[in-house]
C-alpha cells in the first residue's frame, strides 16, 4: 500500500537536460543529494540494505522522475523497479534517470510520442585513460589521440554517456544487453560551439545490426564545466523488429 514520503525540497526543471531532446521532453534535476525517507514505501523496499549513499542516488533520482510525472499529469506513482531493475514506468509513459557525482536527473515523454529515451551524465574526470580500453572502440580511440591533450577528457566521456544513454532507450524495445565495443560513437558539435552537437551510435558487429535496422541513431550531447551530459529519442515508428 502506497504510504505518502516525507515532503523535502522537489528538484528542478532541467534545461540543461531538455536541451538534449525534442520539444515535449520533461526533464527534471537535482544537484543536491535527497534521503531515502523521501521514498514511497514501494520504492524505499528496493534500497532496503543500500549503503546511505547508494539510497540516496536512488532516492534523488525518484524525486526528478517524480518531478516530469507531475507534468506529464501523474502523481503519486511509486516508480518500482522491474525484475531487470529498469524503472517502471506508467502504463503509456517512457523515461529515464540518470546520477553521477553532484548531479541527478530525469526525463519523461508520453509514449505515443516516442518509443524510448536514455538520458546519462558523466564527470568528465571519471572516464579515465585506463578505462578506454574497456569502453571505446579502436576507431574512438584512434579520434581521441587526434584531439589536444585538453579535449580528450570531455570527449571520451561523452562518447562512455552517449553508448549509456542510447543502451538505456533501447532496452525495454530489445531487451538486449550491448557490449561498449559493440557500439561506436561518432561526436559532430555545433558550429560556433564544439561543446554542444549532435552524435551519432553506430552499431559496430555484424550480430548487432541483425537487431537494429538502421545504421545510425542521432542524439544530442552538453559539455556543462566538468560534467557531460547526453540524451536520446528513439522514434514511435518500428524502429527494432
Amino acid at each position: 500500500m502506497m504510504t505518502a514520503p516525507v515532503s523535502v525540497a522537489a528538484p528542478a526543471r532541467s534545461e540543461l537536460l531538455a536541451g538534449l531532446f525534442p520539444l515535449g521532453v520533461c526533464a527534471s534535476e537535482s544537484r543536491l543529494p535527497i534521503g531515502r525517507e523521501s521514498l514511497y514505501v514501494e520504492e524505499a523496499q528496493a534500497v532496503g540494505g543500500a549503503s546511505a549513499k547508494r539510497a540516496s542516488e536512488f532516492a534523488t533520482g525518484r524525486l526528478c522522475a517524480r518531478q516530469v510525472l507531475a507534468e506529464l499529469g501523474v502523481y503519486g506513482f511509486p516508480l518500482r523497479r522491474n525484475v531487470d531493475r529498469s524503472p517502471r514506468w506508467p502504463g503509456g509513459i517512457v523515461g529515464s534517470i540518470t546520477h553521477t557525482v553532484g548531479f541527478c536527473g530525469a526525463v519523461a515523454v508520453e509514449q505515443r510520442r516516442f518509443a524510448g529515451l536514455g538520458v546519462d551524465a558523466e564527470v568528465t574526470s571519471r572516464v579515465t585513460a585506463e578505462l578506454w580500453c574497456q569502453i571505446l572502440t579502436a576507431a574512438e580511440k584512434s579520434a581521441l589521440e587526434d584531439r589536444a591533450q585538453e579535449d580528450r577528457a570531455w570527449r571520451a566521456a561523452a562518447i562512455f554517456s552517449a553508448k549509456e544513454s542510447f543502451f538505456k532507450a533501447q532496452w525495454p524495445l530489445t531487451s538486449r544487453w550491448i557490449g561498449f565495443e559493440e557500439v561506436e560513437i561518432e561526436l559532430y558539435p555545433d558550429v560556433g560551439d564544439e561543446h554542444l552537437g549532435t552524435f551519432l551510435v553506430r552499431p559496430h558487429s555484424t550480430a548487432r545490426r541483425g537487431i537494429f535496422p538502421f545504421d545510425a541513431y542521432a542524439g544530442r550531447f552538453r559539455l556543462d564545466g566538468n560534467l557531460v551530459v547526453t540524451g536520446i529519442a528513439l522514434e514511435k515508428a518500428p524502429v527494432f523488429p
